[in-house]
């Protein structure tokens, strides 16, 4: 793409990049990862004609999401893969980082007026509710 002066590269991410939590760890670290790579590479290809895209997005209604045990009814509506890509597609070029979706734009806004531990806590609970697990501690 560097060579021919012209590309693009979108690098899928979470909204569990920006505070992580318990049960989701190293999900949450690799999508960090995704969101500073592509930053990066968005600096670093610019000059040559090649967008990077690191594109944060809320759960999402794909084979894979529904193979990792998620409680489908627990979530309310997952975004529609489809309209993620296209919002991704539309925005390919326009900078280095989108938040895919009002909704978690909005979402993102208010948990950054929170404390970072407020913020693990949240995430913690969503992923309990969704996957139906147990406080994290010592049994009682």
């Amino acid at each position: 793409m560097r060579e021919r002066g012209r590309g693009g590269i979108i690098l899928m991410s979470s909204i569990a990049a920006l505070w992580g939590g318990s049960y989701i760890a190293t999900y949450a670290a690799t999508k960090s990862f995704d969101i500073v790579l592509a930053q990066s590479l968005w600096h670093e290809l610019k000059p040559y004609g090649v967008d990077v895209l690191s594109l944060i997005a809320g759960a999402t209604d794909t084979p894979a999401m529904a193979r990792s045990g998620v409680e489908f009814a627990k979530l309310g509506a997952p975004m529609v893969a489809a309209d993620v890509a296209r919002e991704a597609l539309q925005q390919l070029g326009a900078g280095p980082t989108l938040i895919c979706g009002e909704e978690n734009r909005a979402r993102v806004e208010g948990l950054r007026q929170l404390s970072t531990a407020q913020c693990v806590d949240m995430m913690t609970q969503g992923t309990m509710m969704l996957y139906g697990k147990p406080a994290p501690g010592p049994a009682k």
